[in-house]
């Protein structure tokens, strides 16, 4: 036979030949050794190799096998779940015994309820199965092609283990000239000096494939030329010259088998003895690459695997485990596992779960040579002697470090702000809550919240960059913490803002203290990166009172505080009373209002006309916008544009406005087509509107198609918005007089603007700010002001606008001063669009008469 079947082929050895070589007492190291190897190259706990005796299969050699299985060796056949295994002689695999239907009459222990289970057959003469080599892992599991294949090998290890048993005995030592027609279980040869073979036996036929008629007579070298110079060729002359008996295991390429020769000398000749030993090379062949493959996924292996002797000391590792712990080698195996782990209890702990089973599976953390902890997973599983003595562990690690790590970053994260390490938003909520729940079931018991927002902190952002951000919002914290009693607590969060929370508060002062403190603290130097700066807060307090009834509400009002600072200019506390509360209230109704308004179009134009001072004629309009609210009538700007900015609606609503316009402005031109304004019509535009993505398509598609010249309006805009990014406003400014829409600076005069700007600028209009006609005509007024912009005006060829004429000694005096245009209350009142189409037509008209009459 071949010793070397491949997988599965089985061997021509009779069945019940093949389980007597198998079965047997005692110990049967060649079996355990396989099954040992069964056991590590697949990396189960548990390796079983059974034997079918009589209806039952019996246990001849196992690792790591549980109880009850282990105190007795037979299992019943038609209760085995290896009872598929050996029905179809094929190798059989479970991936999680729950949810497979064969394993529902299966009774396990708890720990083993899940098993995965991978199983070869040991398959002999007629394809009929022996036996059943198989590995279980108490966990679920999913079998590799490269795994299920190995396991065959082994089991074909088993079938050349059978042939060795079964071959033929060899001769008996020592060394005597064997007798030709006895008997003999091995060839056996006698040749002359010459080489002349003089006697051979049947075996002798059998092996060299020549009858003993071809033999007899003739040279051994003629028969068989290759043997000339090989090995045995040598080996042979030797024994003729010295005269010594040889011994010789060798491969015969010729016979095309392994040889084990031993050659005598006798009187005149030699006798020689060969026995074919291919059967046990091939068993022990497969055996030593089946320990090759162990070896290779054993090292590959990305799971770190120890084994230990009984006394837990470490006598082998992979790479992976020396990767893992950072230990030579040679230190390593100087260790005992339990001195990786560094705490007493967690070690004497892991001891006693290897004591105490076959399989163990536990959660522990070691120290690598760093010193650096590593959080693992560990599976240990027992390695028994042949006779079930325990002879050490093979224990497999996975390090779990990374997620431990992550899960506690993530802990963290859900009750710390990861930059500045203070409690975040939701657990000061939750102290908040149980602050609340104390002071309501305690009479007199108040605390306070305060809400702190940093000031320019998105200067600080944009000019130094988010690192220098982030280093200030840590300075922050720390010394907010400074500021704070033991019992008192702060937190982040989000941004640039804070909360406090102060415990038991005896009167408001306590609560202003800690403000003033914290401003103190902050107005001190703070270095961020190489620079020092210095920084300030907006503070918003506000005491829990009798008013309250959700915790929320007093966070909610030291917010609506805050605000209140921040808009007094901020590096200011502020607390919270009863008119800030109702003042808030109104807001929040006005922005309710103001949504509903944008979407019902309750926004329409007035227009003021601008009159030509020299000729008392309109030169154009100012369209300004109103508010007609359904209850309170009709608002001004000022009563509404600072909540439009805040809450984003100012862009749609200047979008509304400019549409508006637009529309009149065809109108006029089709009912008046000869009419001219010297400086058209002219809207305001916020700071937002102006800079926003949306404004220049939004005025390519109003322009598109339609018959009025754009020259004919004016975009409004205020010194402060031109000036916050100069480069931006020259670029949007220039697109804007490409396509031949003028530029107006409103309020011209407050900003800080200079003719260096205004050179750069594409700017048709300036208006003067009605703040300067007030007082003009007395000699510590603002004449000097007025006469100044006039004069750049007309320099630089730029219509110049006086806004806000109210009284007759005004226009008197910005006459004197040469001014050309004016607007305000004395000279005409904002008109709704109906007049002012009709002052338009008027206009049309009178002009046309004018023309007739001359």
């Amino acid at each position: 036979m071949n010793a070397s079947n491949p997988a599965g082929s089985g061997s021509d050895v009779p069945a019940a030949r093949a389980v007597a070589s198998l079965l047997g007492d005692g110990p049967d190291e060649a079996l355990d050794r396989i099954v040992r190897l069964a056991s590590l190259a697949l990396r189960t706990p548990l390796a079983v190799l059974a034997i079918i005796e009589d209806g039952r299969l019996r246990v001849k050699s196992q690792v790591g096998m549980p109880e009850p299985w282990s105190s007795d060796t037979g299992v019943p056949l038609p209760h085995a779940i290896l009872r598929h295994v050996l029905a179809t002689t094929k190798p059989f695999v479970v991936e999680d015994m729950t949810r497979h239907p064969l394993m529902r009459d299966m009774v396990l222990s708890e720990e083993w309820r899940r098993a995965a289970y991978c199983g070869a057959p040991i398959v002999v003469e007629g394809r009929r199965p022996v036996g059943v080599l198989f590995v279980m892992d108490a966990r679920p599991r999913q079998w590799a092609e490269r795994e299920i294949g190995f396991l065959q090998d082994l089991g074909d290890s088993v079938l050349g283990e059978i042939d060795r048993r079964l071959a033929p005995e060899p001769a008996p030592a020592p060394l005597a000239e064997p007798t030709l027609f006895a008997p003999a279980t091995d060839a056996v040869l006698r040749i002359d000096a010459d080489w002349r073979v003089e006697a051979a036996n049947a075996r002798a036929e059998a092996i060299l494939g020549r009858s003993a008629a071809e033999l007899v007579g003739g040279s051994l070298l003629h028969a068989f030329p290759s043997l000339v110079g090989s090995i045995f060729h040598q080996e042979y002359v030797r024994a003729f010259a010295d005269h010594v008996p040889i011994e010789l295991e060798e491969w015969c390429g010729t016979l095309r088998v392994w040889l084990e020769t031993r050659a005598l000398p006798t009187p005149g000749g030699l006798t020689i003895v060969l026995r074919d030993v291919s059967a046990r090379r091939n068993a022990e062949e497969a055996v030593r690459q089946s320990e090759a493959r162990y070896r290779a996924v054993f090292q590959e292996s990305r799971d770190p695997i120890l084994f230990t002797a009984a006394d837990g000391t470490i006598i082998e590792c992979n790479r992976a485990a020396i990767e893992l712990l950072a230990f030579p080698r040679d230190e390593l195996f100087r260790m005992r596992c339990a001195d990786l782990i560094e705490n007493a209890e967690a070690r004497a702990e892991f001891l006693s779960q290897l004591e105490g089973g076959g399989f163990t599976d536990f959660e522990l953390t070691l120290r690598n040579r760093d010193g650096m902890p590593l959080h693992c997973q560990a599976n240990a599983a027992a390695r028994r002697s042949a006779d079930g003595e325990p002879v050490g562990w093979q224990i497999t690690l996975r390090d779990n470090t990374a997620r431990r790590q992550l899960e506690e970053e993530m802990r963290a994260n859900a009750f710390h702000d990861p930059l500045t390490g203070l409690a975040n938003r939701a657990v000061f909520v939750d102290r908040l809550e149980r602050v609340f729940m104390m002071a309501q079931r305690r009479p007199g018991y108040r605390f306070a919240v305060l809400f702190i927002d940093l000031d320019r902190f998105k200067l600080v952002n944009d000019t130094f960059g988010h690192m220098a951000g982030d280093d200030l919002l840590t300075a922050v914290a720390r010394r907010l913490e400074s500021c704070l009693r033991q019992e008192d607590s702060v937190a982040r969060f989000g941004g640039d803002e804070f909360a406090i929370l102060i415990d038991n508060v005896q009167d408001v002062r306590d609560t202003t203290r800690v403000a003033e403190r914290i401003n103190h603290e902050l107005s001190l130097p703070i270095r961020v990166g190489q620079r020092e700066i210095t920084a300030s807060a907006s503070i918003g307090i506000a005491v829990s009172d009798a008013g309250h009834d959700r915790a929320d509400q007093v966070l909610s009002d030291a917010d609506t505080a805050m605000y209140r600072a921040k808009g007094s200019g901020g590096a200011r506390y502020e607390v919270f009373d009863t008119e800030m509360h109702l003042r808030a209230v109104a807001q929040l109704q006005l922005e309710a209002d103001l949504r509903r308004a944008v979407q019902n179009r309750e926004f329409v134009l007035h227009f003021q006309p601008i009159i030509t001072l020299a000729t008392g004629v309109v030169a154009g309009f100012e369209a300004l916008l109103r508010w007609r609210h359904p209850d309170r009538g009709v608002l001004h700007p000022v009563e509404f544009i600072d909540v439009a900015e805040q809450t984003g609606l100012a862009a749609e609503i200047t979008w509304t406005a400019l549409e508006q316009a637009w529309a009149l402005m065809q109108e006029w031109t089709t009912r008046a087509p000869e009419t001219w304004f010297d400086l058209g019509l002219s809207l305001n535009v916020s700071g937002r509107t102006f800079t926003h993505a949306d404004l220049l398509p939004r005025i390519d598609e109003m322009l598109r198609g339609a018959a009025v010249e754009p020259e004919i309006l004016r975009l409004e805009l205020t010194e402060a918005t031109l000036m916050a990014d100069e480069e931006q406003s020259a670029e949007i400014l220039g697109r804007l007089r490409d396509r031949g829409i003028g530029i107006c600076i409103d309020n011209f005069g407050t900003g800080y603007s200079s003719l260096r700007h205004l050179q750069r600028l594409p700017v048709s209009a300036l208006k003067v700010d009605r703040s300067f006609l007030q007082g003009i005509d007395r000699e510590d007024g603002n004449r000097g002001v007025v006469e100044s912009v006039i004069a750049l005006g007309r320099s630089m060829g730029i219509d110049v606008i006086a806004q806000g004429v109210e009284s007759l000694e005004q226009l008197a005096e910005i006459r004197r001063l040469g001014a050309r245009y004016a607007q305000g209350y004395l000279l005409c009142e904002p008109l709704d669009a109906d007049t002012a189409t009709d002052l338009v037509l008027e206009r049309t008209r009178s002009a046309a008469v004018a023309s007739q009459g001359s």
